[in-house]
């Protein structure tokens, strides 16, 4: 009976060997897009359309976060110049207490741009970006890729240490999206 069991567990342990070779043996072509091409200048057309609609949007907030942080390198150096000449305390004084003032309007101004900038993003580029990686999917499966790979988030984190570019399919992708129907596109 204990040969049996041997033979058996042998048996086993050879036929989940040749399927694990033969899955092996089944190579699978792996693919690279880079998103940061996306919204590049060539890149996906709808996706730029979206991006300059969300920063349209802020251009003028962000115009006056940046006056309020010209201001306040302004009101430094003035408070910088008054410290050598102490002999006007009350100026001073009250310069000091405008330049705090003003730093902390700059922070909750700048905190609250950014916060509103990331939920618009959310809202603008959410469905723009999900749409790409349902087609980049679909592009995936059609170009016979087992495997697709984002550069951006390898080569930002030190992952990417290199790759043979003719499996950098960014521009294909991007060519074929941007191809697709508008109703498509939208979908």
């Amino acid at each position: 009976m204990r040969v049996f069991k041997r033979i058996g567990g042998l048996a086993l342990i050879a036929a989940f060997t040749a399927v694990g070779l033969m899955a092996q043996a089944q190579a699978g072509k792996i693919g690279v897009v880079d998103t940061r091409a996306f919204g590049a200048k060539d890149g996906i057309t709808k996706y730029i359309a979206a991006e300059k609609k969300l920063n349209d949007e802020f251009t003028g907030d962000f115009a006056e976060v940046k006056n309020m942080e010209t201001r306040l390198q302004t009101m430094k150096t003035q408070i910088d110049t008054m410290q050598k000449n102490p002999q006007v305390p009350a100026d001073y004084q009250k310069k000091v207490a405008d330049y705090n003032s003003l730093v902390r309007q700059y922070k909750y101004k700048d905190e609250d741009v950014k916060t509103r900038f990331a939920q618009r993003r959310q809202v603008i580029l959410g469905p723009v970006s999900a749409d790409i990686m349902k087609k980049l999917q679909d592009y995936t499966v059609s170009q016979g890729f087992t495997l697709m790979f984002d550069a951006a988030p390898l080569d930002a984190s030190g992952l990417l240490l290199g790759f043979d570019s003719r499996n950098n399919v960014t521009k294909a992708f991007v060519a074929y999206y941007n191809a697709l129907p508008a109703t498509t596109a939208q979908d």
